[in-house]
């Protein structure tokens, strides 16, 4: 690794420009063409780590197929792996209390007839990217000063940054976010025993902007916290001072559930047991008897209406 000769921020191999400052450095020297082995999935196309052994299975992802595939591009390879906390046990008995506590609309018996298809141990690869950066921000604020009206809200303020950027193709962005945060101090470079790793299927210029976008979203939540009230018209200018990457491989624990005839797919964190993310099936009878409890009721207040209107 070298430093920006401008701010000094960190460059990696592969760096056609400077992350924070956008400076190109003295010399870009692309990395030499080297064939790789990966594992893509027809399905979801997340490019699993080649073996011999994976190479005999299904997607830990999706449970489609794999097919060899060689490639000459740069592939990003993670520096370490974040290990599990959750059991495999644990993990089936998270599935069985999400399911039954999908709310009115899902089957009375979803958690009792629901059967588990299939569980995959699977580590999806993510950028961890840590900094600071400097906020500057401008807003309306309702109530500013104990008054019933808008009012200027302005700041500065400096924060420390730790952002999971996704680099996977096996999960979606709205199932990552959903999943939130990992102990990754305790990441290891040793590869987990049987756990199939995914490589990076996304360049990490391109994630440039999705740090930007969770720079903003935690900048945004930090105004929120310091101006007690309703806010609009939110103008903030976020200046990076520091950005270090980490590439690191996630666990999670990869469900498919049947019910009745339809199968449905569900994330559990591979260290937080709690944190279940997924689909489950929503019961037309019950759907159905809520749209009618509903009509009745606006019947019933239009009876109630006429009713009125006739006497007064």
């Amino acid at each position: 690794m070298s430093a920006c000769a401008r701010c000094q921020s960190v460059l990696e191999a592969g760096d056609l420009r400077c992350p924070v400052c956008s400076l190109p450095p003295p010399s870009t020297e692309r990395p030499e063409a080297v064939t790789s082995k990966v594992l893509r999935c027809k399905e979801c196309h997340a490019a699993l780590r080649y073996s011999e052994e994976l190479a005999k299975t299904v997607c830990g992802f999706c449970g489609a197929a794999l097919e060899l595939e060689l490639s000459t591009d740069p592939v990003e390879h993670a520096e370490a792996w974040v290990p599990f906390t959750v059991s495999k046990a644990e993990a089936t008995s998270a599935l069985r209390q999400w399911l039954g506590k999908r709310g009115f609309f899902a089957p009375g018996d979803l958690a009792e007839t629901s059967k588990v298809d299939s569980m995959h141990p699977v580590a999806w690869a993510a950028w961890v990217v840590t900094g600071s950066a400097d906020v500057t921000y401008g807003t309306d604020v309702y109530g500013a000063g104990h008054k019933a009206t808008w009012g200027p809200g302005t700041g500065r303020f400096s924060k420390a940054l730790q952002l999971i950027v996704p680099a996977t193709k096996g999960l979606s962005l709205e199932e990552v976010a959903k999943l939130g945060q990992y102990d990754v101090a305790s990441a290891q470079p040793e590869a987990l025993a049987g756990v199939p790793g995914e490589d990076f299927g996304v360049t990490r210029a391109s994630a440039r902007s999705r740090i930007l976008e969770g720079v903003r979203d935690d900048a945004t939540a930090e105004i929120e916290r310091r101006h007690k009230g309703l806010l609009r018209k939110t103008k903030l200018d976020a200046m990076l001072t520091g950005l270090f990457t980490r590439r690191l491989l996630l666990p999670v624990w990869v469900l498919t559930y049947r019910y009745g005839n339809d199968k449905f797919r569900v994330v559990v964190h591979g260290q937080r047991a709690r944190t279940v993310v997924g689909k489950s099936p929503i019961s037309p009878w019950r759907v159905l008897g809520a749209v009618a409890a509903a009509l009745g009721l606006v019947a019933a207040l239009i009876g109630a209406l006429e009713l009125y209107e006739r006497f007064h």
